[in-house]
Formats: structure tokens, sequence, C-alpha cells
């Protein structure tokens, strides 16, 4: 500011009303400057600190004129452009706005604040490549403002028709900043939305597919069929039911209890209908911005033919590491106690009775510009099955990827590969088998797409391949399934 030399009565109101903007006092702040000034109309200083409390107090046309005045006193003053540009964004003016929040940025490039403020300046133009590298400049600059960043990226995102990664930045927010201003802004927004759906507590969804197997029992073309085998291939019906329901006592941790029921009914072979029951409970705790954990109950009991097969209980702690934006990595291990029905001889070798362990990682990253979310993921298990026979050793690779497509429609593909080695020559072949081993090798390869229909519908088609590779004559086999149908999410 050009220097002017103020009376002690108009330094001492400037000082008192600085003093009390700091404690958030503006109307107290504005008379101590209206006061500066008329101890001495000289003093710009008073004018350029109208300014700023009257923009604060939402008196937007008075604060700009009195930015006005200022300029027209040729004075200057530091934050003027940072002050004058916020006020003209306030009133809905972001041209100007952005002009000015620019010019500030430039000269004061550590203070996020102008960064995060032009970016919601450009937003309101419409320039949206611009205002994305601001908030991301917000972002990096002060962490207090990731919250308010990721509010405005995902209305950006909304505003280039990109809904996924637009609900990428709301979910980030929702999870990391749930009691952010911003966060509570969200769910504001999303209430007047979907009035209806807004925080709901609960969720449930339905499917129904039809398909057919070419080898629905997995037989081997290797080995005679037994004479009671008519079919190996079949049409299928597939019907899948769930819901759940969520609870959060406090903002970093949630809970949730669900179920899913799955009936598979072959055309061909009843000896192969198959009925699941699931039930689950869910505890998730957020350590930190980037660190969750979270640990699942989970119980199951299915039946084929209408007769029990398994029963079974599982616990999985899993902790969840977000280090960067868009990546996301799991590190697991399930532990499965399993009761299968007993076999009609040679229990010491058939006996499927197991403790089940899985220790993995899977990681997803989520590249915004491809619409395209990449999965990977490698497990090691060990099956301490009480009969010799299903007693293994295996690991598992799985490389995937979610791609968003024209005219709504998302692909899902799947490539996974296992490993299995059992522990004990194998009784099920001919008596050589017994001086055998038994070394799986196991390729599958999903390939999906589903597309909305109407509300909560969608409609899906899927096909799967899978290719065991044995050893053992017996246990060397493919497999191609297809289907078709509709879910819909609740």
């Amino acid at each position: 500011m050009g220097e002017v030399l103020a009376s002690p009565q108009s330094d001492a109101a400037i000082l008192a009303g600085i003093a009390k903007a700091e404690k958030q006092d503006y109307a107290g702040a504005l008379k101590d400057f209206q006061a500066a000034q008329a101890a001495d109309p000289v003093d710009g200083r008073a004018v350029f600190y109208q300014g700023y409390a009257l923009s604060r107090l939402g008196k937007l046309p008075e604060a700009l004129k009195a930015f006005e005045d200022f300029r027209a006193r040729r004075m200057t003053h530091r934050e003027l452009d940072f002050e004058e540009g916020w006020a003209l964004l306030l009133a809905g003016r972001p041209g100007p706005a952005s002009e000015r929040l620019a010019r500030y940025e430039r000269a004061n490039p550590a203070k996020a604040r102008a960064s995060e403020m032009l970016g919601r300046a450009y937003l309101a133009e419409g320039r949206l490549d611009e205002a994305e590298a601001a908030f991301k400049r917000a972002m990096a600059g002060d962490p207090g403002l990731v919250p308010a960043s990721l509010y405005s990226l995902s209305q950006l995102e909304s505003r280039r028709g990109n809904a996924r990664q637009a609900q990428y930045y709301a979910d980030r927010l929702l999870r990391d900043h749930p009691e952010a201003p911003a966060a509570k802004l969200l769910r504001a927004a999303q209430a007047a939305a979907r009035p209806d759906a807004a925080d709901k507590a609960w969720s449930a969804y339905g499917a129904a597919a039809l398909g057919f197997s070419d080898n629905a029992y997995g037989f081997s073309d290797d080995v005679a069929r037994p004479t009671d085998i008519k079919h190996i291939e079949s049409f299928f019906t597939q019907v899948d039911v769930g819901g759940e329901y969520r609870f959060a006592p406090t903002a970093i941790d949630h809970f949730a209890i669900g179920f899913g029921v799955t009936y598979a009914e072959y055309f061909d072979i009843g000896a192969l209908d198959f009925l699941n029951n699931s039930v689950y409970g869910r505890y998730q705790r957020r350590l930190n911005p980037w660190l969750g954990a979270t640990l699942q109950l989970g119980g199951t009991y299915a039946l084929v033919d209408g007769e029990r097969l398994r029963s079974g209980f599982t616990v999985q702690p899993t902790l969840t590491i977000r280090p960067i934006e868009g990546l996301g990595v799991d590190v697991y291990y399930e532990y499965g106690l399993y009761d299968y029905r007993g076999p009609s001889q040679n229990p010491r070798d058939l006996d499927r009775d197991a403790d089940h362990h899985t220790t993995g990682a899977r990681a997803s990253l989520a590249v915004a510009p491809l619409n395209t979310t990449f999965h990977l993921g490698a497990a090691g298990l060990y099956n301490d099955s009480e009969g010799t026979d299903f007693r293994y050793r295996a690991a598992e690779i799985m490389a995937g990827a979610t791609v968003k497509l024209p005219w709504r429609v998302e692909a899902d593909l799947q490539a996974k590969y296992g490993w299995y080695d059992y522990w004990k020559p194998n009784s099920l072949t001919a008596p050589t088998a017994y001086e055998n081993k038994r070394f799986d090798d196991v390729a599958q390869f999903k390939v999906g797409l589903s597309r909305p229909i109407y509300g909560p519908a969608s409609g899906f088609v899927q096909y799967l391949y899978t290719d065991s590779d044995s050893n053992l004559p017996v246990f060397r086999y493919t497999q191609h399934d297809a289907r078709m149908g509709v879910l819909a999410r609740f």
C-alpha cells in the first residue's frame, strides 16, 4: 500500500478491529474499521478492512464497493486480489473472480486457499481442466483443504459426465472426512436428490439368470463316464437374493450384518441342484485417512439335491491401505472351519472336513482417464482336511479390470490361475494312482457385461471358462459356462 501516515486513533482502531476479526467477530471488527476511517479519512487501510469484514458478513455489494473505493485511491494491499476475488466469487461473478485469484496465486504460490478458491471460480466458468488442476494444487498445499476440494472435484466430474470418478471423490470424502462441513454438505445434497434413499441403513439385491454349462460335473474326457451319468451338459437357472443392514455408532466405526441365498437348478441333472445360505457380521474401523481395519465373521450352510453338503464358519481380519489417490490395497487372512457330509466309505481318504487357511493381498487402481479400474491379487492356501485326498497347499494369482464403456455399459474382465499341490497319493483313480501325488493347474477366464435397464435393475451376460490340467487324468477337464439375467439393487 502507498505509504500514508495514519493518525494514532486510526491505528488503534484498526488493530482493535483486526483482533476482533481473528476471533470471527466481524460485526465488531466492522465498527472499529469504520471508526478508524472517521478518525482519519485519508487512511485507506480502514476502507480495505471494511471490505474484508463486509465480505465475511455476507454483505457482498457493500464489500465490493469498499474494494473499488480502495483501488480508486490508487492504493495497494497484498491481500486485495484474494479478498476481492473471494467476494466476487460469492457474488456470482466467477470471471472477474478468477482473474484476481489467478493473479494472487501467481504472486503467492504457497497460499493453498487461493488455489482452492480459484478452482471454484474456474468450475463456475466451466473451465474444468483448469479447475481440476487448481483443486489438486490446493490439496497438495494444505491437507485442511482436502475435504472441500474433494467435494468440488466430485461436482466437476459430474459436469464431465464421469459418474464413476464423481462417485470415487464423493466416497473418498465421506469415508476419510465424514465430519467435515463438505461431507455434511454432500450428504444434504444426496438427501435432496434422493430423499427416499439418503443415508439408508439397509440395502438388498435380487438376481435371476438362465445359463448353460457344457460340463456341469467337471468330468474328464480322458476317463470312461460312469453308466449312471446320462448328461454332463445342462441348462440351468440361478436365483440370488440378499440384504445388509448397516449402522455407525461413531464417525470411524461401522457395523454391518447381512445374508445371502443362492439357488441353482439344473434342468437335466437334478443331482446337482444347489442351495447355499450364508450370514455374516462385519466391523470396520478407520484408523486414519489412509488406513482401515475390518473383521468379518461368516457362516454358511449348503445343500445339494436336497441333502446337506457342507456347513462352515469363517473369520477374516483385513487391513486396508490407501497410500495414494485411486489405489487401495487389502491384506487379509481367512480361517474357515468346514464340516462336510460324511463319505459312505473310506473316510481316511475321502473325509473332506477341514481347517482352511488363506493368506493374501488384493489391490485395485482406478485410472480415471481410461474409465478403468485394474485389479490384482495373490493368495496362499492350505486345506488341512481329515481325508488325505483333499489335503493340499496352493497358490493363486488373479488379474482383472472393470471398464466403463459407452452407452452405460460396464465390462468386467478377470483371469485367475492356481497351482494345487496335494500331500498324499490319491485314492480316487486306478490302483496305480496310489503311487502318484496329485498336482493340478487350474486356469479360469471370465468376461461379463452389464447395463442399467430401468430404475434399480440391470441386465447382464457372463461367460466363464475353466481349464483344469492335472497329472491324474480323472481330474483333467474343461468347462464352458454362459449365463444371462437381471440384477436389481435396492
